[in-house]
């Protein structure tokens, strides 16, 4: 059961304890960014649009996805920003949205944190606070345990299960937006970490952590403007976080995907859903991403695929250099990027009459490649180009090996 404040549950999984080999998958979507008709184009996402053409609508055009690859997944998780401007009825659709993809993904539970656009901040009905539509919205909202809402809006975090093997630390980074000068970054501040971390280690932790949470950690500047709302706390969350054994950080806000390693902990900064994203869009795409994460040999690796959705196309794999970020990429790597490099060497070595290796034949040559990450993967292709071999996707995103073709 969710838990915020200091209790603990007497059915939590000692990491000792824990079976090794525990698995789960989340599939996110952040930034919904829900809107009114009336209300300027921000988002794809309008409250009561038609849905019909299902590819012209990121929501059908999704759930037209998963039922044709059979996703699914353990639970659908929502990095905040649900709805767009503060709307209450943005709000309510956006939930009814996540509940109707979570139920097509056959998760075993949905779960939100709330972003900027989630709360009225701007106090636009003046005798209510801030977060009066998120605290009334409906029974079950965000969460389906009292105790667990307390937390998140009193503590500002509280522990949630995903079955026995995982927990996710769902963190409110706009606990103190309280009016439009507070609001302009996130907050988190060193006493709720302080709190946070009594928290932690009263838990029993399980096999797998998660942190959720809207707001970035780490610096994260877009190639149009610079970061001024990364939170101020985010250096001393982290190590929090890490030494209470959270094996990867989720975050929305920014629209712009990446995939970082902070002093051994990924952080995966989530792209948009469905923002329109202006001249962003030149270099980064809307996005679902699919998260599996293993627990194996006492440490976390993970694999990480992504779609892209194009208005009447709907949903494709993503592409780095089309997408701004790979259909599949990863973290937790049991092999190094050198021995990756040697392993795929001589692959090519040993099939010198060949001058397409397939991607069945490069993952059977190194099976680790798929848990780099991009700036690893980077290197990897460097390394690789130097021998005179290219990486590059097949049609399912996967990537293939061939030789450059040289004189």
């Amino acid at each position: 059961m969710g838990q915020g404040g200091g209790n603990s549950t007497a059915n939590d999984v000692n990491p000792s304890t824990s079976s090794h080999g525990a698995r789960v998958t989340f599939a996110v979507i952040s930034d919904m960014h829900c809107r009114l008709a009336k209300d300027p184009t921000d988002s794809s996402l309008e409250v009561g649009s038609a849905r019909i053409p299902q590819a012209d609508h990121p929501v059908q055009a999704l759930l037209d996805l998963i039922e044709k690859r059979g996703i699914r997944a353990d639970a659908l998780l929502i990095p905040g920003d649900l709805t767009n401007r503060a709307s209450r009825e943005g709000l309510s659709q956006a939930w009814d949205f996540a509940l109707e993809i979570g139920a097509a993904l056959r998760c075993k539970r949905t779960i939100p944190v709330l972003g900027n656009h989630d709360i009225d901040s701007q106090r636009s009905v003046p005798e209510r606070e801030p977060f009066y539509n998120a605290r009334n919205l409906r029974p079950g909202f965000p969460f389906r345990e009292p105790s667990a809402v307390q937390g998140f809006f009193s503590d500002g975090f509280c522990v949630l299960d995903v079955g026995r093997d995982t927990q996710i630390v769902a963190i409110n980074t706009v606990i103190d937006h309280h009016d439009e000068e507070s609001a302009k970054r996130g907050t988190f501040d060193h006493s709720r970490i302080v709190r946070l971390a009594q928290v932690l280690h009263e838990f029993k932790r399980t096999a797998i952590r998660v942190a959720l949470m809207h707001h970035h950690p780490v610096l994260h500047s877009g190639p149009f403007k610079p970061d001024r709302d990364v939170l101020a706390t985010g250096d001393a969350l982290l190590q929090v976080l890490r030494e209470h054994g959270c094996a990867l950080i989720i975050h929305g806000h920014k629209h712009l995907a990446r995939l970082t390693v902070v002093n051994g902990t990924p952080v995966l900064a989530c792209g948009s859903f469905s923002a329109n994203l202006g001249i962003y869009a030149s270099s980064m795409a809307n996005m679902f991403h699919l998260i599996d994460l293993e627990h194996a040999n006492g440490s976390i690796r993970g694999r990480i695929e992504t779609w892209v959705f194009h208005y009447s196309l709907g949903w494709g794999r993503a592409n780095p250099e089309h997408s701004g970020f790979p259909h599949l990429t990863g973290f937790g790597s049991l092999r190094t990027v050198q021995e990756i490099e040697t392993e795929l060497a001589q692959l090519a070595t040993a099939n010198a009459a060949a001058d397409r290796l397939s991607a069945a034949q490069v993952a059977a040559a190194s099976p680790e490649l798929v848990h780099l990450t991009p700036s690893e993967l980077a290197t990897l292709a460097s390394g690789l180009e130097a021998r005179a071999l290219h990486l590059r996707e097949d049609d399912a995103g996967c990537l293939e090996l061939w030789r450059k073709v040289t004189g």
